[in-house]
Protein backbone atom coordinates (compact mmCIF):
# COMPACT_ATOMS: atom_id res chain seq x y z
CA UNK A 1 0.00 0.00 0.00
CA UNK A 2 1.34 3.42 -0.97
CA UNK A 3 0.71 6.41 1.27
CA UNK A 4 1.46 10.12 0.83
CA UNK A 5 1.82 11.21 4.45
CA UNK A 6 1.24 10.27 8.09
CA UNK A 7 -1.55 12.05 9.96
CA UNK A 8 -1.34 12.67 13.70
CA UNK A 9 -4.37 13.21 15.92
CA UNK A 10 -5.22 14.96 19.19
CA UNK A 11 -4.97 11.87 21.38
CA UNK A 12 -1.20 11.20 21.20
CA UNK A 13 1.00 11.54 24.28
CA UNK A 14 4.28 13.44 23.84
CA UNK A 15 6.16 10.14 23.73
CA UNK A 16 3.80 8.64 21.17
CA UNK A 17 3.98 11.79 19.08
CA UNK A 18 7.77 11.70 19.08
CA UNK A 19 7.85 8.04 18.05
CA UNK A 20 5.37 8.63 15.21
CA UNK A 21 7.43 11.53 13.88
CA UNK A 22 10.65 9.51 14.13
CA UNK A 23 9.10 6.61 12.22
CA UNK A 24 7.64 8.93 9.57
CA UNK A 25 10.97 10.65 9.05
CA UNK A 26 12.70 7.28 8.77
CA UNK A 27 10.18 6.26 6.09
CA UNK A 28 10.66 9.54 4.28
CA UNK A 29 7.02 10.53 4.74
CA UNK A 30 5.78 14.00 5.73
CA UNK A 31 3.65 14.32 8.85
CA UNK A 32 0.43 16.34 8.81
CA UNK A 33 -2.61 16.66 11.03
CA UNK A 34 -3.80 17.97 14.35
CA UNK A 35 -1.78 19.59 17.08
CA UNK A 36 -1.87 16.82 19.68
CA UNK A 37 -3.36 18.22 22.88
CA UNK A 38 -0.49 16.96 25.04
CA UNK A 39 2.13 18.41 22.66
CA UNK A 40 3.22 22.06 22.63
CA UNK A 41 3.25 24.10 19.45
CA UNK A 42 7.01 24.52 19.78
CA UNK A 43 7.51 20.74 19.82
CA UNK A 44 5.29 20.31 16.75
CA UNK A 45 7.15 23.00 14.82
CA UNK A 46 10.55 21.64 15.83
CA UNK A 47 9.51 18.17 14.69
CA UNK A 48 8.87 19.43 11.17
CA UNK A 49 5.14 18.66 11.12
CA UNK A 50 4.10 19.86 7.67
CA UNK A 51 0.59 21.09 8.42
CA UNK A 52 -1.52 21.91 11.44
CA UNK A 53 -5.18 21.15 10.72
CA UNK A 54 -8.42 22.58 12.12
CA UNK A 55 -6.70 25.64 13.62
CA UNK A 56 -4.75 23.16 15.69
CA UNK A 57 -7.19 20.33 16.29
CA UNK A 58 -10.44 19.43 17.96
CA UNK A 59 -9.53 20.39 21.51
CA UNK A 60 -7.93 23.82 21.56
CA UNK A 61 -4.99 23.77 19.21
CA UNK A 62 -3.50 27.13 18.33
CA UNK A 63 -5.74 29.11 20.67
CA UNK A 64 -4.43 26.99 23.53
CA UNK A 65 -0.92 28.22 22.68
CA UNK A 66 -2.20 31.82 22.84
CA UNK A 67 -3.65 31.47 26.34
CA UNK A 68 -2.10 32.95 29.46
CA UNK A 69 -3.36 29.85 31.31
CA UNK A 70 -2.28 27.36 28.66
CA UNK A 71 -1.16 24.68 31.13
CA UNK A 72 -4.44 24.80 33.07
CA UNK A 73 -6.55 24.58 29.92
CA UNK A 74 -4.41 21.73 28.60
CA UNK A 75 -4.87 19.78 31.83
CA UNK A 76 -8.64 20.27 31.66
CA UNK A 77 -8.75 19.11 28.06
CA UNK A 78 -6.68 16.02 28.79
CA UNK A 79 -9.11 15.16 31.59
CA UNK A 80 -12.08 15.53 29.22
CA UNK A 81 -10.31 13.37 26.65
CA UNK A 82 -9.59 10.73 29.29
CA UNK A 83 -13.28 10.61 30.20
CA UNK A 84 -14.20 10.27 26.52
CA UNK A 85 -11.79 7.38 26.12
CA UNK A 86 -13.41 5.61 29.05
CA UNK A 87 -16.84 6.17 27.48
CA UNK A 88 -15.49 5.32 24.01
CA UNK A 89 -17.25 8.41 22.66
CA UNK A 90 -15.66 11.18 20.61
CA UNK A 91 -18.97 13.05 20.90
CA UNK A 92 -18.50 13.20 24.67
CA UNK A 93 -15.10 14.81 24.15
CA UNK A 94 -16.41 17.31 21.63
CA UNK A 95 -19.27 18.29 23.92
CA UNK A 96 -16.95 18.57 26.92
CA UNK A 97 -14.54 20.95 25.21
CA UNK A 98 -17.44 23.18 24.14
CA UNK A 99 -18.77 23.81 27.64
CA UNK A 100 -19.50 27.52 28.14
CA UNK A 101 -17.15 27.88 31.09
CA UNK A 102 -14.23 26.35 29.21
CA UNK A 103 -14.83 28.38 26.06
CA UNK A 104 -15.11 31.57 28.11
CA UNK A 105 -11.75 30.84 29.72
CA UNK A 106 -10.18 30.33 26.27
CA UNK A 107 -11.47 33.72 25.11
CA UNK A 108 -10.72 35.67 28.30
CA UNK A 109 -7.19 34.27 28.62
CA UNK A 110 -6.22 35.10 25.03
CA UNK A 111 -2.84 36.83 25.28
CA UNK A 112 -1.89 39.08 22.33
CA UNK A 113 1.81 38.82 23.18
CA UNK A 114 1.69 35.01 23.14
CA UNK A 115 -0.30 35.17 19.91
CA UNK A 116 2.38 37.38 18.35
CA UNK A 117 5.08 34.91 19.39
CA UNK A 118 3.03 32.03 17.95
CA UNK A 119 2.67 33.87 14.64
CA UNK A 120 6.41 34.61 14.53
CA UNK A 121 7.29 30.98 15.32
CA UNK A 122 5.05 29.67 12.58
CA UNK A 123 6.33 32.23 10.09
CA UNK A 124 9.88 31.06 10.81
CA UNK A 125 8.95 27.42 10.31
CA UNK A 126 7.89 25.52 7.21
CA UNK A 127 4.56 24.51 8.75
CA UNK A 128 1.29 25.45 7.05
CA UNK A 129 -2.07 25.91 8.74
CA UNK A 130 -5.33 24.40 7.46
CA UNK A 131 -7.98 26.24 9.54
CA UNK A 132 -11.12 24.36 8.38
CA UNK A 133 -13.21 27.17 9.83
CA UNK A 134 -16.32 25.39 8.58
CA UNK A 135 -15.88 22.51 11.02
CA UNK A 136 -16.38 24.67 14.11
CA UNK A 137 -18.79 27.19 12.61
CA UNK A 138 -21.63 27.48 15.17
CA UNK A 139 -24.07 28.19 12.34
CA UNK A 140 -23.76 24.61 11.13
CA UNK A 141 -24.92 23.06 14.41
CA UNK A 142 -28.52 21.97 14.61
CA UNK A 143 -31.07 19.77 12.88
CA UNK A 144 -31.81 22.42 10.24
CA UNK A 145 -29.15 25.11 10.58
CA UNK A 146 -29.27 28.52 8.95
CA UNK A 147 -25.84 29.24 7.49
CA UNK A 148 -24.91 32.21 5.31
CA UNK A 149 -28.61 32.92 4.92
CA UNK A 150 -29.34 29.41 3.65
CA UNK A 151 -31.23 26.57 5.31
CA UNK A 152 -28.83 23.70 4.80
CA UNK A 153 -31.52 21.02 4.58
CA UNK A 154 -33.02 22.91 1.63
CA UNK A 155 -29.75 23.29 -0.27
CA UNK A 156 -29.95 21.72 -3.78
CA UNK A 157 -26.72 19.81 -3.26
CA UNK A 158 -28.23 17.79 -0.41
CA UNK A 159 -29.70 15.50 -3.06
CA UNK A 160 -26.18 14.27 -3.72
CA UNK A 161 -25.74 13.11 -0.12
CA UNK A 162 -26.77 9.53 0.79
CA UNK A 163 -30.16 9.63 2.47
CA UNK A 164 -28.89 7.81 5.57
CA UNK A 165 -26.31 10.56 6.06
CA UNK A 166 -28.93 13.30 5.73
CA UNK A 167 -31.11 11.53 8.30
CA UNK A 168 -28.11 11.25 10.63
CA UNK A 169 -27.54 14.99 10.39
CA UNK A 170 -31.25 15.67 10.93
CA UNK A 171 -31.05 13.64 14.12
CA UNK A 172 -28.58 16.31 15.26
CA UNK A 173 -26.24 14.13 17.37
CA UNK A 174 -23.99 17.09 18.20
CA UNK A 175 -26.16 20.19 18.09
CA UNK A 176 -28.74 18.92 20.59
CA UNK A 177 -26.17 19.47 23.33
CA UNK A 178 -25.81 23.18 22.61
CA UNK A 179 -28.29 25.85 23.69
CA UNK A 180 -28.27 29.49 22.58
CA UNK A 181 -25.71 30.59 25.19
CA UNK A 182 -23.36 27.77 24.25
CA UNK A 183 -23.58 28.70 20.58
CA UNK A 184 -22.79 32.30 21.47
CA UNK A 185 -19.70 31.14 23.37
CA UNK A 186 -18.68 28.99 20.41
CA UNK A 187 -19.08 32.01 18.12
CA UNK A 188 -16.66 34.06 20.25
CA UNK A 189 -14.05 31.32 19.91
CA UNK A 190 -14.73 31.11 16.18
CA UNK A 191 -14.14 34.85 15.80
CA UNK A 192 -10.92 34.57 17.80
CA UNK A 193 -9.71 31.79 15.50
CA UNK A 194 -10.48 34.01 12.51
CA UNK A 195 -8.52 36.90 14.06
CA UNK A 196 -5.48 34.68 14.61
CA UNK A 197 -5.77 33.29 11.09
CA UNK A 198 -5.63 36.78 9.58
CA UNK A 199 -2.43 37.45 11.54
CA UNK A 200 -0.90 34.20 10.32
CA UNK A 201 -1.78 35.04 6.72
CA UNK A 202 -0.31 38.54 7.04
CA UNK A 203 2.92 37.09 8.44
CA UNK A 204 3.34 34.83 5.42
CA UNK A 205 2.36 31.53 7.03
CA UNK A 206 0.94 29.26 4.29
CA UNK A 207 -2.84 29.02 4.74
CA UNK A 208 -4.51 26.10 2.98
CA UNK A 209 -8.22 25.58 2.30
CA UNK A 210 -9.73 22.38 3.67
CA UNK A 211 -13.13 21.30 4.93
CA UNK A 212 -12.72 17.94 6.73
CA UNK A 213 -15.83 16.80 4.84
CA UNK A 214 -16.27 13.16 5.80
CA UNK A 215 -20.05 12.62 6.07
CA UNK A 216 -19.78 12.02 9.81
CA UNK A 217 -22.05 13.08 12.70
CA UNK A 218 -19.42 15.36 14.25
CA UNK A 219 -19.05 17.40 11.03
CA UNK A 220 -22.72 17.93 10.06
CA UNK A 221 -23.95 19.53 6.84
CA UNK A 222 -20.43 19.38 5.42
CA UNK A 223 -20.73 18.01 1.87
CA UNK A 224 -17.53 17.11 -0.02
CA UNK A 225 -16.79 19.54 -2.84
CA UNK A 226 -19.67 21.90 -2.17
CA UNK A 227 -18.42 22.80 1.31
CA UNK A 228 -15.12 24.07 -0.10
CA UNK A 229 -16.97 27.12 -1.44
CA UNK A 230 -18.23 27.88 2.07
CA UNK A 231 -14.72 27.48 3.47
CA UNK A 232 -13.39 29.99 0.94
CA UNK A 233 -16.13 32.39 2.02
CA UNK A 234 -15.19 31.94 5.69
CA UNK A 235 -11.53 32.58 4.88
CA UNK A 236 -12.52 35.89 3.29
CA UNK A 237 -14.75 36.69 6.26
CA UNK A 238 -11.71 36.07 8.47
CA UNK A 239 -9.75 38.77 6.66
CA UNK A 240 -8.14 37.10 3.67
CA UNK A 241 -8.66 38.70 0.28
CA UNK A 242 -10.59 36.68 -2.31
CA UNK A 243 -7.33 36.08 -4.18
CA UNK A 244 -5.62 34.86 -1.00
CA UNK A 245 -8.52 32.47 -0.38
CA UNK A 246 -8.29 31.14 -3.93
CA UNK A 247 -4.53 30.67 -3.55
CA UNK A 248 -5.20 28.79 -0.30
CA UNK A 249 -7.35 26.35 -2.24
CA UNK A 250 -5.03 25.98 -5.22
CA UNK A 251 -1.37 26.91 -5.58
CA UNK A 252 -0.54 27.11 -1.86
CA UNK A 253 -1.98 23.66 -1.25
CA UNK A 254 -0.17 22.23 -4.27
CA UNK A 255 3.16 23.62 -3.10
CA UNK A 256 2.83 22.29 0.44
CA UNK A 257 1.77 18.88 -0.88
CA UNK A 258 4.68 19.00 -3.36
CA UNK A 259 2.42 18.43 -6.35
CA UNK A 260 4.53 19.44 -9.32
CA UNK A 261 2.90 21.04 -12.33
CA UNK A 262 -0.48 21.89 -10.84
CA UNK A 263 0.23 25.02 -8.79
CA UNK A 264 -0.50 27.60 -11.51
CA UNK A 265 -2.01 27.96 -14.99
CA UNK A 266 0.94 28.10 -17.36
CA UNK A 267 2.40 26.42 -20.42
CA UNK A 268 3.74 22.99 -19.56
CA UNK A 269 1.58 22.61 -16.44
CA UNK A 270 -1.20 20.07 -16.01
CA UNK A 271 -4.41 21.20 -17.68
CA UNK A 272 -6.49 21.33 -14.48
CA UNK A 273 -8.69 24.37 -14.03
CA UNK A 274 -12.21 25.64 -13.40
CA UNK A 275 -13.91 28.28 -15.55
CA UNK A 276 -16.48 30.49 -13.83
CA UNK A 277 -19.38 32.62 -15.04
CA UNK A 278 -18.72 35.41 -12.52
CA UNK A 279 -15.62 36.99 -11.04
CA UNK A 280 -14.70 35.53 -7.61
CA UNK A 281 -12.42 38.50 -6.93
CA UNK A 282 -15.54 40.67 -6.75
CA UNK A 283 -17.43 38.19 -4.57
CA UNK A 284 -15.83 34.94 -3.37
CA UNK A 285 -19.25 33.28 -3.54
CA UNK A 286 -18.85 33.39 -7.32
CA UNK A 287 -16.62 30.32 -7.10
CA UNK A 288 -19.92 28.44 -7.21
CA UNK A 289 -20.73 29.70 -10.74
CA UNK A 290 -18.93 26.83 -12.45
CA UNK A 291 -19.32 26.67 -16.23
CA UNK A 292 -16.56 24.29 -17.22
CA UNK A 293 -14.02 22.00 -15.58
CA UNK A 294 -10.84 20.93 -17.33
CA UNK A 295 -9.27 17.91 -15.65
CA UNK A 296 -6.02 16.46 -16.95
CA UNK A 297 -6.72 18.00 -20.33
CA UNK A 298 -10.29 16.66 -20.58
CA UNK A 299 -13.02 19.28 -20.86
CA UNK A 300 -16.34 18.92 -19.03
CA UNK A 301 -18.88 21.60 -19.96
CA UNK A 302 -21.95 22.35 -17.84
CA UNK A 303 -24.01 19.63 -19.53
CA UNK A 304 -21.31 17.02 -18.91
CA UNK A 305 -20.98 18.11 -15.29
CA UNK A 306 -24.75 17.87 -14.81
CA UNK A 307 -24.69 14.35 -16.23
CA UNK A 308 -22.06 13.34 -13.68
CA UNK A 309 -24.09 14.91 -10.89
CA UNK A 310 -27.19 13.03 -12.05
CA UNK A 311 -25.31 9.77 -11.53
CA UNK A 312 -24.31 10.85 -8.02
CA UNK A 313 -27.90 11.88 -7.25
CA UNK A 314 -29.22 8.49 -8.35
CA UNK A 315 -26.68 6.66 -6.22
CA UNK A 316 -27.46 8.85 -3.21
CA UNK A 317 -31.13 8.02 -3.56
CA UNK A 318 -30.31 4.32 -3.80
CA UNK A 319 -31.42 4.05 -7.40
CA UNK A 320 -29.61 2.21 -10.15
CA UNK A 321 -27.40 4.67 -11.97
CA UNK A 322 -27.20 4.79 -15.72
CA UNK A 323 -23.80 4.16 -17.29
CA UNK A 324 -22.48 7.23 -18.97
CA UNK A 325 -20.94 6.67 -22.39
Amino acid sequence: MEVDFIKVRDWLSPGEYSRVLTAANYAGLPTVGHLATAVSLEQALASGQQTIEHSGGLFGGLLLACSSIEDQLRADLLWVMGQAIEQQSIVAALVGMREIQFLSRVVKSYNPDKAARLVASMANSETAVVPTLLVNAPGLQGSNPLFDGRKMRDEPFMKYVPQKVVEMWKADPMGRFFDVKQRQAMQKVHLLQAKLLQQLQSAGVPVLAGTDAALMPEVPWNVPGFSLHDELMLLVNAGLTPMEAIIAGSSASARVMQLDGVDTIAKGKAADMVLLASNPLEDIRNTRTILTVISNGQLFDRNALDELLAVVEAEAAGKASATRE
